[in-house]
């Protein structure tokens, strides 16, 4: 036998032949490692077909594509409707549903309708024998789903002003958020910011339109005590989700905090999440790397003022953490803490069509919910043209016209270059626009003759509540 397999191998048709065989072992281990790939990547959809599809068959209102993935909270499906285009959750059949359904309820109402400049509209859709939630405001007009934020930084698409702005923002939706307390006097809280759950707009400029953070009430609506196990799953690598979803999450498993990673501690597991999430969020945007722990930070690249607030929110202890995100106010109200030129100039120099002085809408916040603070002060002879400007812009600043509010306090300043009011609100009325220079240049005017009246402007952008 030994002797004719040798015979074979020394001629040229025994070479072919063993040649073939080896081809096609090789071909056959390659195809049943993508199908192994395969299997792990659409997992919960492969346990739960028939459940997925039935779910899709009965919402009338949506129409289905055929991408869709097996995320942290279940079957997500991109959809469509004559709203526009949107994400479809549906969660597994081996959770607890009417749990998850009962709390998702619980949440919904209790924010009553209220609308976030930051977080997603989520709803649940009402179908008989399923839960489905419905998530929008994540897609342009065109079915382009918006970025990723980790891939804006890559680009480098956020000046430093740019990204303390988002941050503060999330901060102030945040603390609206964590004052809301459900029927049974529960807190309200996001539970998952993460830079995969924070999307922005882009223009054809390539500038930040508007950021949205996905998920609100997810977190909260699966409870403490899933989201741990959901959590740790993912970290032995057990979790049924694509495998690329998976990668990605425990790339970022650093922005938990510690008691969403200790079952002893799953009580605390609430607002105090926030915190650290936010720090970790901030960290990330200030170094353009996803953040890896609080020893493993670059302090030396977050602004001074920053710091100590950020240090906080990352103790290992909940309790050790902020109560309240008006705390960052006493870190940033300082009037000396500045939007430097070298930062915004650094902005722009990504950007080289923009303009110096270009108009947008607000990068955040357009519609806001306040009224902004302005120096509306009563004067001697109120019919004078400097007068009438500054009357005319306080009344645009308080309803948030800023274009027309800059109008008012540009033709204001042309008769009194030096007045401080006029200068103080027409820093802020370029601020909201965008023109972040000539918002500095203008504080800085006012800084020079009245640094009192110069912290309205640094209140006004420091930290809206």
């Amino acid at each position: 036998m030994s002797e004719r397999f040798y015979e074979m191998m020394e001629s040229e048709a025994g070479l072919i032949f063993f040649f073939i065989v080896f081809i096609l072992i090789g071909l056959i281990s390659f195809y049943v490692y993508l199908w192994m790939r395969e299997q792990e990547k659409d997992a919960l959809t492969n346990k739960h077909r028939l459940y997925f599809e039935d779910a899709e068959r009965n919402i009338d209102e949506l129409i289905f594509s055929e991408k869709h993935s097996a995320e942290f909270f279940g079957r997500e499906s991109r959809a469509h409707s004559k709203e526009g285009f949107t994400l479809c959750l549906i969660p597994s059949p081996d959770e607890n549903l009417n749990e998850i359904e009962d709390r998702f309820e619980s949440f919904q109402h209790t924010l009553a309708e209220q609308k976030y400049s930051l977080f997603s509209t989520l709803k649940k859709i009402d179908i008989p024998d399923f839960f489905v939630i419905r998530q929008d405001n994540l897609f342009s007009s065109s079915g382009q789903k918006f970025l990723p934020i980790d891939k804006i930084l890559k680009k480098g698409m956020l000046s430093q002003p740019e990204k303390e702005k988002i941050l503060l923002d999330l901060a102030q939706n945040l603390q609206s958020l964590h004052e809301k307390r459900t029927d049974t006097g529960e807190t309200l809280y996001h539970g998952f910011l993460l830079p995969k759950s924070i999307f922005a707009d882009i223009d054809e400029s390539h500038r930040v339109k508007k950021v949205v953070i996905s998920g609100l009430g997810l977190a909260f609506a699966f409870g403490p005590e899933s989201i741990q196990k959901k959590i740790k799953g993912l970290n032995k690598r057990k979790l049924r989700i694509d495998s690329s979803i998976k990668n990605e999450l425990l790339s970022q498993y650093e922005f938990f905090a510690p008691e969403l990673k200790d079952p002893e501690q799953v009580g605390e597991i609430g607002p105090a999440s926030d915190f650290y999430a936010f720090a970790a969020l901030s960290m990330t945007l200030f170094t353009g790397k996803i953040f890896t722990g609080p020893t493993h930070t670059d302090w030396n690249k977050a602004p001074s003022k920053w710091i100590s607030f950020l240090q906080k929110c990352l103790e290992t202890n909940p309790g050790d953490r902020p109560k309240s995100f008006k705390e960052l106010d006493m870190w940033l109200s300082d009037p000396e803490w500045e939007l430097t030129t070298a930062e915004i100039n650094k902005g722009n120099e990504l950007h080289p069509d923009t303009p110096k002085n270009f108009e947008s809408a607000p990068l955040v916040m357009p519609n806001l919910q306040f009224a902004p603070e302005t120096c509306d002060l009563q004067y001697s002879n109120p019919n004078d043209p400097f007068t009438k400007n500054l009357v005319s812009g306080n009344k645009a600043l308080k309803i948030g016209k800023w274009q027309d509010a800059n109008k008012y306090f540009l033709d204001a300043v042309s008769i009194d270059p030096e007045n401080p009011e006029a200068n103080i609100n027409l820093a802020i009325s370029f601020y909201e626009i965008g023109d972040l220079i000539s918002a500095e240049n203008h504080y800085r005017i006012v800084k020079n003759i009245n640094p009192e009246l110069a912290k309205t402007f640094r209140r006004h952008i420091a930290f809206r509540m």
